[in-house]
């Protein structure tokens, strides 16, 4: 087993955290894709799926680019005694999606899951010392920030507009 330093340990549980983040999101952008059934949303939620998936792809390299990585992250979960409280909760939202959702829902659901990404990655960018992290975490909270904004966009054109 590899020896990890206190950096080596914060840096990769930002790292897994990241990761379970983004297989959470396709995975709740995929759910959401098969229960609307109206199609434009069904259309936002595949794009969004995609995206997360492209994050996800970035954050595996970043782990390969750390020596040891998979060891090291696999470690992480298996280690013992008391654990650090990064208070993630308030970054995550529980959404339920329903087969009857308007499109109003659906993009306030949406914005909401971009919103608490993008305070993650600004979270996440903060509790690493690898520099390279950092600039990885930025990245994603940029592509996050831009999602936001498309979808508020979407709101505004859509929503606000015909109100």
């Amino acid at each position: 087993m590899v020896k990890m330093n206190k950096d080596d340990k914060e840096n990769l549980n930002a790292l897994s955290i990241a990761l379970k983040k983004e297989e959470d999101s396709f995975a709740f952008y995929k759910n959401a894709e098969r229960t609307v059934m109206f199609k434009p949303l069904k259309t936002l939620f595949r794009n969004l799926g995609k995206e997360e998936v492209k994050h996800k792809n970035i954050l595996v390299k970043e782990l390969k680019k750390l020596e040891g990585g998979a060891n090291k992250v696999e470690s992480l979960t298996k280690s013992k005694g008391k654990e650090k409280d990064y208070g993630l909760s308030k970054y995550l939202l529980p959404q339920n999606v329903k087969p009857t959702m308007g499109y109003q829902e659906a993009l306030i659901v949406a914005m909401k899951r971009e919103e608490k990404a993008c305070e993650l990655f600004d979270f996440l960018k903060s509790m690493t010392t690898n520099k390279d992290l950092q600039k990885t975490f930025e990245t994603l909270y940029k592509w996050e920030i831009e999602h936001l904004r498309m979808l508020e966009e979407k709101y505004d054109e859509d929503i606000l507009t015909e109100n």
